[in-house]
C-alpha cells in the first residue's frame, strides 16, 4: 500500500469513528444507491424523466434532483413510496444488527 493510500485509509477510519461524519457518509451512499436503482428502473420501463414525473405527480426538476443524488435535499419516505409505485416496484426498508439477522 502506498503512503498516500495509507494516509487516506487512516483518514477514513477517523471520519467513520465520528458519528456525524459516519451518518453523512451513510446517507450519501444510500442516496447514490436509491438514485441508481430509480434510474435503472426508469430506463427499464422506457420512461422519460417527464413520464416518471407525471406518474409521480411531480415536476421533472424534482426527478432530476432525485436522479442526480443531490446532497442536502429532501428525500422523504413519501418520495420513495411514490417512486416505487410509479415504477411498479416494492419498497423494502430494513434495519439490521451488524453481522446479524434482520430486526
Amino acid at each position: 500500500m502506498s503512503r498516500d493510500s495509507k494516509r487516506v485509509a487512516s483518514m477514513m477510519r477517523a471520519v467513520l469513528r465520528d458519528p456525524v461524519a459516519r451518518a453523512a457518509a451513510i446517507e450519501n451512499s444510500v442516496r447514490r444507491d436509491i438514485a441508481a436503482r430509480v434510474e435503472a428502473a426508469r430506463k427499464a420501463k422506457g420512461l422519460s424523466i417527464r413520464g416518471l414525473a407525471k406518474r409521480m405527480q411531480t415536476s421533472p426538476s424534482q426527478i432530476q434532483r432525485l436522479l442526480h443524488r443531490e446532497v442536502g435535499g429532501s428525500l422523504t419516505l413519501t418520495t420513495l413510496v411514490r417512486a416505487a409505485d410509479a415504477l411498479g416496484l416494492d419498497l423494502i426498508l430494513r434495519l439490521e444488527w451488524p453481522n446479524a439477522s434482520v430486526i
